[in-house]
């Protein structure tokens, strides 16, 4: 009888785009899966297209961009006055308890004009230098302990100084 019974109920069919689990093939339930309409599929294939096009277009971007998803700002120049009276100008690139570190450095340096006609002791005038000129050959960032600073100002954008700053940036 068991023979019988088996033979009654038809085993379902499999075909190449419907999945059945172990459970439903030997079940004897016979799920008909209706493949997907074609209207949807091609919705599907195109959602999968638009974010594969956006996915490497953003890629892209990232590699043209410098590694940078974010749109490049202004760098935000600082003045840091020290306890000797030293100053320094530059973008702040790390701080931390313990240090602060400046690139893109500028400072002030003293230049002694000498006397002319008109006057008897020579005339001193300060004079924007760049970090890394220098004879000696530094680069253009500075680690500064944060026990010698003072005052830390940001530059606002009509500022002399950084006009001069930006004029020496682009020679």
């Amino acid at each position: 009888m068991e023979n019988e019974h088996r033979h009654d109920t038809p085993e379902p069919t499999l075909r190449p785009h419907m999945v059945h689990t172990a459970g439903e093939r030997h079940a004897g339930a016979a799920m008909q899966h209706q493949p997907m309409p074609k209207p949807r599929r091609l919705v599907l294939r195109y959602v999968v297209i638009v974010i594969l096009v956006l996915f490497f277009a953003g890629i892209l971007g990232y590699v043209a961009g410098g590694g940078s998803l974010v749109p490049k700002q202004e760098q935000k120049f600082y003045a840091v006055f020290l306890t000797n009276g030293q100053v320094f100008f530059g973008t702040i690139t790390q701080e931390d308890r313990e240090n602060l570190v400046l690139d893109n450095v500028f400072y002030l340096q003293l230049v002694n004009q000498p006397a002319t006609g008109d006057t008897v002791q020579p005339q001193s005038q300060t004079k924007l230098v760049k970090k890394g000129e220098e004879p000696y050959g530094p680069k253009n960032s500075i680690r500064i302990n944060r026990q010698q600073v003072s005052v830390i100002e940001e530059l606002r954008s009509d500022s002399q100084v950084l006009q001069e700053i930006q004029g020496l940036l682009k020679t």
